[in-house]
């Protein structure tokens, strides 16, 4: 006989019975939305409403507030009662449409393409419980039952032959409870670092504004919008205009070949290891252990500046990392660029990404393929430079927020790992 009692259940109920297998078909009516087309959706309208495209992009298992509303008539419209799980019955990638989400918002209108689950009516169950369950349990499985091939779909006939082991009614909600609100501290946690990450940006733009302009008929420094004062609260000197040749340098690394790479010993950096102020450790490669030495103008430190010099901005924001724990000592292979400078370099680390730099690499860079920057290609640049004294202000101000950042980052991917392994081990 199968054994269906999960490895983690919660104390209150560790004599419970074990969870009862059932049928879709005995548990759920079946049935769809409406079409909502994407011209009659805007958050801007009246009428809450849910699109298909929406639940594998902006929903997660619960949905407890809508992001777009409608202007249909409601005599043309689905809505909802509060209890139904939502499934998209069609998508590009198989895996989308087993992504369920519990619809706990009353009078919501549901959109066409949408799978609606709805109580039966003799088998009790907490619909956000069912949410989580076909997320952790089913979903590889209704991909399994995608039919087409550019786009995907699952039918309500599809859904019915699956199967649900579910706890006593009270076990689910509890569950279900406890799951919700690790997703509140998600939640929490993710605007946190949204609103962190936006601060950030907003004062870069005020930190880097300064510059030399004509006024009246003579050439004056601006100071930017947002400016720190020497610790005796004197005024800092004015920026000097400089080139970024006299900035910083960008050294080029080494063209190792393919056949150098090992299963460990030297760590080979390469572009795709860099991205937008992280290292990436996804897919580390290695170089034979003496290349360390052989190739020593080309190895790492913790605490250097490395930038990507192919494809170097991603979404308005340069590819430029500090070497991390991980990274120390690795070899910098070609097509990732080391920053040098007599400056404060944490200071040229945010000047590089403020958006001066940033829209003058994307110019430089434009119409080559792939996106190439030669490591002399923004020497040309002219950037205000305030003193050394200053830059480190700037740097400091700018690395307590990216600490800030880094931690709130940190206990997200906790909660989620958290999450992630209480789903393995709750559900059967």
């Amino acid at each position: 006989m199968m054994n269906l009692k999960p490895r983690l259940r919660l104390t209150e109920f560790s004599k419970a019975p074990q969870y009862t297998p059932y049928k879709f078909d005995d548990i759920f009516v079946f049935s769809s939305g409406k079409n909502i087309k994407q011209k009659e959706a805007s958050p801007e309208f009246n009428t809450p409403c849910v699109r298909y495209g929406e639940l594998y992009h902006m929903y997660g298992e619960v949905i407890t507030k809508t992001i777009n509303r409608t202007n249909l008539d409601h005599s043309e419209l689905t809505f909802s009662y509060g209890n139904e799980i939502l499934l998209p019955s069609a998508g590009e990638d198989p895996f989308d449409i087993g992504s369920a989400s519990a619809l706990i918002l009353k009078d919501v209108a549901i959109g066409r393409t949408i799978n609606v689950l709805r109580p039966k009516g003799d088998i009790d169950y907490s619909h956000v419980y069912v949410s989580y369950y076909i997320n952790e349990k089913l979903r590889k499985r209704i991909s399994k039952l995608a039919r087409g091939a550019s786009i995907s779909n699952v039918y309500n006939s599809d859904l019915k032959t699956l199967k649900a082991n579910l706890p006593e009614i009270s076990e689910q909600k509890k569950i279900a409870s406890f799951l919700s609100k690790i997703d509140e501290k998600i939640g929490l946690l993710s605007e946190k670092k949204d609103k962190l990450t936006e601060y950030k940006r907003g004062v870069m733009q005020q930190l880097f504004s300064g510059e030399w302009k004509v006024e009246n008929g003579k050439l004056a420094f601006v100071p930017p919008t947002l400016r720190f004062k020497a610790d005796d609260g004197s005024e800092f000197p004015d920026w000097e205009e400089k080139t970024l040749k006299s900035v910083f340098s960008i050294l080029n690394g080494f063209a190792f070949k393919s056949t150098d790479s090992r299963t460990n010993g030297t760590r080979w950096l390469k572009i795709a290891d860099v991205g937008v102020e992280k290292i990436s450790n996804k897919n580390i490669s290695f170089l034979p252990k003496d290349y360390l030495e052989k190739y020593k103008k080309f190895a790492l430190k913790k605490g250097d500046v490395v930038v990507a010099l192919t494809r170097p901005v991603l979404n308005d924001q340069l590819k430029i990392a500090f070497v991390d724990d991980s990274s120390d000592g690795a070899l910098l292979n070609q097509r990732v660029g080391k920053l040098n400078t007599k400056e404060c370099l944490i200071y040229v680390y945010y000047l590089a990404q403020c958006k001066r730099v940033v829209s003058s690499i994307v110019q430089n860079i434009a119409g080559t393929d792939p996106p190439n920057l030669a490591p002399t290609d923004i020497n040309h640049i002219k950037v205000t430079l305030p003193s050394l004294v200053e830059q480190k202000k700037i740097a400091n101000f700018l690395s307590a927020i990216d600490q800030k950042i880094a931690l709130t980052n940190s206990e997200l991917e906790k909660a989620k790992e958290w999450k992630k392994g209480s789903l393995q081990q709750m559900f059967v």
